[in-house]
């Protein structure tokens, strides 16, 4: 909720400042986007056009279902109890699954960058190799177009899966029948600035553009 609270604030005094920001698109604004766990639905939000008044009532709306067992926080024995056994992960998968379909629809890495003409990283673990692993759009001559198919729901989904918090995501490869586990992108990439910080210099050395500056802009709670 801060994050998307934070840029809707951002967007309400750019508005108050500008004439012409009344329809601001903050996404607009950034040339590359990256964002990790709760932070990459922020970030697939601000590449795909979403409202972030829309981002906020997807967190505020559907936060208990997405996360029933943080009902008991009030009890913390019993509230650890329940989140150590598992107890309304599937649930909350469904939840959030429908949530996201509401908002992304069937929207893909390939659509973000046609439409709308930005990058997009979201990094998550493949839980069957052990390995790292980051969602992109196909913004580097080297990219193979890997995730041109992927949809930004299933992306959400699998840099979302916390432990604990959340259950494994398993969701399906974009070309293929297989499914293959994810988790929590933020377990290796917990600060997505400095790996959009590597894509953009690798963007701009492909341009032979090395001298350019790259300007960040970090929204991360306190």
């Amino acid at each position: 909720v801060y994050q998307a609270t934070y840029l809707q604030t951002f967007v309400s005094r750019l508005q108050g400042a500008k004439s012409d920001a009344a329809d601001a698109d903050v996404g607009r604004c950034f040339d590359l986007i990256a964002g990790t766990s709760t932070g990459g639905l922020v970030a697939c939000a601000l590449a795909a056009g979403v409202p972030l008044a829309q981002v906020r009532e997807l967190y505020e709306s559907k936060g208990r279902d997405i996360f029933p067992g943080q009902r008991l926080r009030t009890i913390p024995l019993v509230s650890t109890i329940v989140r150590g056994l598992g107890w309304g992960a599937k649930a909350g998968e469904v939840a959030l699954r429908s949530a996201l379909e509401e908002v992304f629809g069937a929207m893909t890495f390939a659509d973000v960058l046609q439409t709308r003409g930005i990058a997009l990283a979201i990094p998550s673990i493949d839980m069957a190799r052990h390995a790292p692993v980051v969602f992109k759009t196909r913004h580097l001559n080297r990219s193979n177009g890997r995730d041109d198919a992927r949809t930004l729901v299933d992306a959400c989904m699998a840099t979302s899966a916390a432990p604990i918090l959340r259950a494994l995501a398993a969701v399906s490869e974009p070309g293929s029948e297989a499914r293959v586990v994810y988790t929590d992108g933020g377990l290796w990439a917990n600060n997505p600035g400095v790996l959009g910080a590597i894509e953009a210099i690798e963007v701009l050395n492909e341009r032979g553009e090395q001298e350019r500056p790259v300007h960040s802009f970090h929204a991360r709670p306190p």
